[in-house]
This record gives C-alpha cells, structure tokens and sequence, in this order.
C-alpha cells in the first residue's frame, strides 16, 4: 500500500526503518506516514509515552503542507479528535474523512492501539486516502495550529454549551472541528482554545432529545459537524 503526499502516491515507508531511525533522533523526511503504515505487526502501542513518541514522532517532523497538502480539501476544513477512546469510532470518522476530502488530526493520549482491528475494520480500505497527522499532546497541537497560515479557527463540539450547531453563519472556511473523548468531551484547555480572542471560533452544539439518550456517537457526531460546515460553506463535493 502506497503513501499519500500532496493528493499524490509516493514510494512506499519501510515502518521498521522509519521508527528506527525516530528511536535514534533522525526523522524520515518529507514522506507521510499513513495510518495503515504505523498499523503494521510488532508496532508499539499508543499506551505508553514512549509509543506516542514513536507514534507522533512519525507525523511531527513533517512541514504542515506535506499533511495538508491535499488541494481537493473543500473550504480548508480539518478534523481535531481529541483523545479518543474508542477504535472503531476513529476509523469510522477516518471514513467520513476520506469521503469529504477532510485531513483528521488526532491528539494523543489516544484510548487504544495503533493496531487494533477495529480502527483499520471501521475505516475499511479507505486509509490511504485520508490526511493524518497525530500530535503527542493538546500542548503538541495547539502550538502545531499557531503556526498554521491563512484563515483557520477553533470550533469545538460539546453537550454542555448553548450555540446550535446548525446557526447561520456557524463555520467559516479555515475551521478546525473539535470533537473530545466519547467518556469525558473536550479537556478544559480546547474549551478555552475555542474561546480565545484571535482564533476561537466559539463551540456548537447539536441537540438531542435527552430523556432516554444522553449523547450521540462520536462518530455522528462528527459526521453532522462536518457535513453541516461544508453545507454552509457551500462546499459539496
């Protein structure tokens, strides 16, 4: 299976050689390491602080354009999972972003191994077709967004907030879509990130009937908040 860089097939990464030489400091150039190449037998697993260093590591060293490169992304909309819990939601929502062009940026600590069957069976063979980068840490991403270019806002997704998901004028182009962990939601620092002054663009809500259910999917979730921008964005496929 071949690397995605710039919308493009680069030669295949050789995962053993690329994590070895992140054990030893170097990194592995401008190649972008897809998920399935970081889903390979004997890779290390993300619950340990070294597995993210050698997780992150991968996607760390890479300039932002050799990640976000890809010029079909409609309205330069990204995916933020925030310490997701559980696998078979991230590969569902690596599916919604394969089928919408969106780059998905995952923060670690993440809820389960880089390996499981159920990340790579939910997300089906569309994996080297999405965009993603993993952060070691909230700390590792939000400096990674400062450093972005051009238009780009915060928009976090939460239960506990008043705004609907699905006001006029929610989303803009450049927004980054947050969405926490199916447990506990978005950790108090994306909250405030959401709100700052320069790049906050403020969190939505999307309502349900609560008597019976207390939340969505993560993966609906997502689903909603991303087809919702590109609908108001006017940026159907």
């Amino acid at each position: 299976m071949h690397n995605m860089v710039h919308g493009s097939v680069s030669r295949p990464v050789d995962v053993t050689r690329a994590l070895g030489r992140l054990r030893h400091g170097s990194g592995i150039g401008r190649q972008q390491l897809a998920w399935t190449r970081l889903a390979a037998p004997n890779t290390v697993q993300v619950g340990s602080a070294k597995s993210h260093r050698l997780l992150c590591g991968a996607s760390k060293e890479q300039e932002a354009e050799t990640v976000e490169g890809d010029q079909s992304n409609p309205g330069g909309l990204r995916m933020v999972l925030v310490h997701p819990q559980i696998p078979g939601n991230t590969g569902s929502i690596a599916r919604t972003c394969a089928a919408t062009a969106v780059p998905l940026h995952l923060v670690a600590p993440l809820g389960f191994d880089i390996d499981d069957k159920a990340v790579k069976r939910a997300g089906l063979d569309y994996w080297p077709y999405v965009f993603v980068k993993c952060h070691e840490s909230w700390e590792d991403f939000l400096e990674f967004f400062e450093q972005q270019e051009g238009p780009k806002r915060l928009v976090g997704f939460s239960k506990k907030c008043a705004d609907r998901h699905a006001e006029p004028g929610a989303y803009r182009p450049g927004d980054w879509l947050l969405f926490g962990a199916e447990t506990t939601g978005l950790p108090d620092g994306a909250w405030e990130a959401c709100r700052h002054e320069e790049y906050g663009g403020g969190l939505r809500r999307i309502p349900i009937v609560e008597t019976h259910v207390r939340s969505l999917n993560l993966a609906v979730s997502a689903g909603i908040g991303v087809y919702e921008a590109q609908r108001q964005g006017e940026l159907f496929l």
